[in-house]
């Protein structure tokens, strides 16, 4: 686990990183182009029995620090297959 002495831009030491907690799914897309998500939002409502419950997204900014990413594979990532990523 990452520990921060100081988070940039804080003035208050009880901020600090934003857990993302998402359910697992087998394919997982993580970009950083948010048409990317939009689309496939738009796939996920359009078509729900293709992927039900099959494909997550996630933007890449939510992983911002080390300690997020850290608990993000373990949570949400543990029985995902396939991770897409997207730059």
């Amino acid at each position: 686990m990452h520990r921060l002495a100081a988070v940039p831009g804080s003035t208050s030491p009880q901020e600090g990183p934003v857990y993302v907690e998402q359910p697992g799914a087998p394919v997982v897309l993580l970009s950083s182009a948010d048409s990317d998500l939009a689309g496939l939002a738009s796939l996920l409502a359009d078509q729900p029995q293709l992927v039900a419950g099959a494909v997550r997204g996630l933007n890449l900014q939510a992983l911002a620090h080390p300690a997020v990413i850290d608990h993000y594979i373990r949570t949400s990532l543990a029985e995902t297959r396939l991770v897409l990523v997207r730059m």
